[in-house]
């Protein structure tokens, strides 16, 4: 019974914590940014970075690909 009490905890905090949207479209803008798309990437980037908190350890990638994309446009 512990056993399976522990597994629903894990499962319940994964998916509660999860931000698979932000990171899906985090690799989107980067795979644009690097096929040499920049303002698709800024408009992408642009849209995520309110989204993000700033605590998140995607807040750092999220804000230097967004002001690096803005000085390439």
């Amino acid at each position: 019974m512990k056993y399976l009490h522990f597994i629903f905890i894990l499962l319940v905090s994964a998916t509660a914590y999860s931000q698979e949207d932000m990171l899906i479209q985090y690799n989107q803008a980067e795979s644009q940014l690097k096929s040499g798309n920049t303002a698709g990437a800024y408009t992408l980037f642009k849209e995520l970075y309110p989204k993000v908190k700033l605590q998140d350890t995607l807040y750092n990638y999220t804000l230097w690909y967004y002001v690096g994309a803005a000085n390439r446009t």
